[in-house]
């Protein structure tokens, strides 16, 4: 009788164990959203841009 009763404590348990995975796995993959973005942003911020550029400086007419 006490396995029994065990076994229901244990799959009750397991009920809120995997609710909290699916809390966390749905928290994880917004967080991992994010930090792409950051990524992509700090990306951007370091290569420097290949656009056109007027020359600076003295120039001898």
């Amino acid at each position: 009788m006490r396995v029994f009763v065990k076994m229901r404590e244990w799959s009750a348990n397991y009920q809120g164990l995997i609710k909290r995975i699916d809390e966390l796995s749905q928290n994880q993959s917004e967080h991992n959203e994010h930090i792409r973005n950051i990524y992509q942003i700090i990306e951007e911020l370091v290569r420097p841009s290949l656009t056109e550029r007027k020359e600076i400086g003295f120039k001898k007419s």
